[in-house]
């Protein structure tokens, strides 16, 4: 069954988004990697490039942990598009790491009698430290802006 898109009305200031968790592994990077054609860039992969590279251990590209983002806002803001998203990578994401996920709404608004959303975001390693910080804004489907 199919969600009903969420109404302007039904969002609040202050609502909570997520949380939630994801836990990335060398398989998920791998099949992100073939489906975007990352090429190169062996840390990703590779224990020994890794630690060449001055890291613990393999990290995830910062635009998969952007896309689980985006997959957070599309279930949460069912018959929304993202209208911009901006993010700030603060710490690599390892692999095998839980991260959480989560967002809060910041400001809603018409504008140009289109209904706006903005949201601030955050994603945190297993270890408290924030890993990647954003905002989004979000408008209804129907709006081509």
């Amino acid at each position: 069954m199919k969600s009903q898109p969420k109404s302007f009305d039904a969002i609040e200031i202050g609502d909570e988004i997520g949380p939630v968790w994801k836990t990335p592994t060398k398989e998920t990077v791998l099949r992100y990697a073939d489906a975007v054609r990352i090429t190169g860039l062996k840390f990703f992969f590779h224990q020994k490039d890794a630690e060449q590279a001055g890291l613990t251990k393999p990290i995830i590209p910062g635009p998969l942990s952007t896309t689980y983002l985006c997959q957070m806002l599309k279930d949460f803001f069912v018959g929304w598009r993202l209208r911009s998203l901006n993010t700030t990578f603060r710490t690599p994401v390892r692999h095998g790491d839980t991260i959480a996920l989560w967002g809060m709404i910041t400001e809603k608004n018409e504008e140009d009698g289109v209904p706006t959303v903005y949201c601030d975001l955050v994603v945190e390693n297993e270890h408290g430290e924030r890993a990647i910080t954003g905002t989004a804004v979000l408008v209804p489907y129907t709006s081509q802006r």
